[in-house]
């Protein structure tokens, strides 16, 4: 998925976790996943600022 949005031009990223919670680990604390997800805020929050 993520290579035909790159291929197509799309502004997109792909990060994978490995857990051995399954798929729902990200229901779980984790602090690898807060440090992913809040660089992902910041940044789009940087852009919404200089437009």
């Amino acid at each position: 998925m993520v290579k035909a949005m790159k291929k197509n031009g799309l502004d997109v990223s792909f990060c994978e976790i490995e857990a051995a919670w399954g798929h729902d680990a990200f229901l779980l604390p984790s602090e690898r996943l807060n440090t992913m997800v809040k660089g992902f805020l910041e940044r789009v929050y940087l852009e919404c600022q200089t437009k």
